[in-house]
């Protein structure tokens, strides 16, 4: 018969923040751990026997970086913090760590520490928007290789609030489906989509990301991919707009549209 879960005391959080603040080596540099009930559910989905990534999701939870730690008889705090001083310093002692969750079972105890993906929210779109505006318009203003092409500075963009409708019709139907591609559900191209929008193009491109959680990183990886840096390079290209969407119940949960367009 499998031991059903069971309420983990507040200690225990004690104790790896014990091991994590006093034991392990560079502790002074280390903030406690918060233990959140996100985590302490996905801790539950891993004691169920599901693996680190779908106990995240199953718990609407969404990490940049995230470590399973099982830790098997540790009969007391003082146990546990010998344990993890031991065995899992590396990873309850990541600087970049934040957060925990934990859960047992039977003898058992599964912790979970993350640091949290920072995740847009709609009513930050505006700012948004007009953050990746300017950074876009930063990455133009310099010369760069797009992978064996080589760009001349490039002139500024201006935000277009048509093409932003488009990119953000793209974002919402990749959110919906999960699905991630330049064609959505409805089996429109991106000209189409700028086209709807009655925004007169002469050219149009299109960038997409899924995962990142700011419009920086969403830039940086445009920027390191050959195609996606040229398109933020075209010369030809007059407006742009930007836009993303989230759903927590997909992984990744927040997908990001830039369309770039040649106005007639």
């Amino acid at each position: 018969m499998i031991a059903a879960s069971t309420q983990v005391d507040a200690s225990s959080v004690y104790a790896v923040n014990a091991a994590r603040g006093q034991l392990c080596s560079g502790a002074a540099q280390r903030t406690p751990l918060v233990e959140v009930p996100a985590l302490d559910d996905a801790a539950t989905h891993l004691s169920r026997g599901e693996s680190l990534d779908r106990a995240l999701v199953a718990a609407s939870y969404r990490a940049s970086e995230a470590t399973a730690i099982p830790v098997g008889g540790a009969a007391n705090d003082q146990a546990l913090m010998t344990t993890l001083a031991k065995r899992y310093c590396n990873e309850v002692a990541r600087p970049d760590a934040t957060e925990i969750g934990v859960s047992q079972r039977g003898g058992t105890l599964w912790l979970v520490v993350a640091t949290p993906m920072p995740i847009p929210h709609a009513e930050d779109s505006l700012r948004i928007r007009e953050r990746l505006l300017m950074l876009v318009n930063e990455a133009r203003s310099t010369p760069r290789s797009c992978g064996s092409r080589h760009y001349a500075a490039a002139p500024p963009l201006a935000l277009s609030d048509e093409l932003s409708d488009a990119a953000l019709s793209h974002s919402e139907s990749m959110a919906r489906t999960g699905s991630f591609d330049h064609v959505d559900d409805d089996g429109h191209s991106p000209a189409d989509r700028v086209r709807q929008t009655h925004y007169r193009a002469r050219l149009v491109g299109e960038n997409i990301a899924a995962g990142m959680g700011t419009a920086e990183e969403a830039l940086e990886g445009w920027l390191a991919s050959p195609g996606h840096c040229e398109n933020l390079m075209e010369a030809r290209f007059t407006h742009v707009g930007a836009a993303f969407a989230t759903n927590l119940q997909r992984d990744p949960a927040v997908f990001w549209t830039l369309d770039l367009a040649q106005a007639r």
